[in-house]
């Protein structure tokens, strides 16, 4: 068969929303948990408004360094701490 279509553009949009510290960074205000997951300022960005997003946004374009760094402390923890297999050794614990 033929190459596989892209997704369709609405599953596009929410897995780039959703990707955080893999390519972003940046996490929304819809995790109220995400301090129990990464830090934030260090490893992830969140903000509470659009006011804050945007200062997020303008100082990552400054400082595209820090921009970078936060990204990748984030990454780092994500793959240490988060991954499929992180989540499927928690399920073997609850179910032994």
């Amino acid at each position: 068969m033929g190459a596989r279509s892209p997704p369709p553009r609405r599953a596009r949009d929410r897995q780039r929303r959703h990707r955080g510290p893999y390519g972003s960074g940046r996490a929304g205000r819809d995790r109220a948990d995400v301090d129990v997951h990464f830090e934030p300022g260090r490893e992830v960005l969140v903000f509470a408004d659009g006011d804050e997003l945007a200062e997020h946004a303008e100082r990552a374009i400054r400082e595209p360094v820090w921009a970078r760094g936060i990204a990748e402390a984030g990454r780092r923890r994500a793959l240490a701490e988060h991954t499929l297999v992180h989540r499927m050794r928690e399920v073997e614990v609850l179910w032994a």
